[in-house]
């Protein structure tokens, strides 16, 4: 074979796989499908350590507990 004609083959065969509905998922394309996703795990680790953030109650590791109102408790 000619280096023009393996050329076209590869260039034939990643354009069938990549143009395949798998990789055009909900009518997307698989760039757009990656971003979403990225965002989305993003936005859901935010999500959790803003709660563990505000979830601290007074005795976690943000909070200085040396007094004696502290210890009573």
């Amino acid at each position: 074979m000619s280096n023009s004609a393996v050329v076209r083959a590869l260039r034939r065969r990643f354009n069938f796989y990549y143009y395949s509905p798998m990789f055009n998922k909900y009518g997307r394309s698989l760039r757009d499908f990656v971003v979403v996703s990225f965002l989305t795990v993003v936005a859901c680790i935010l999500l959790l350590f803003t709660v563990v953030w505000f979830a601290d109650d007074g005795r976690g590791i943000h909070s200085s507990c040396g007094t004696l109102e502290c210890i009573d408790q």
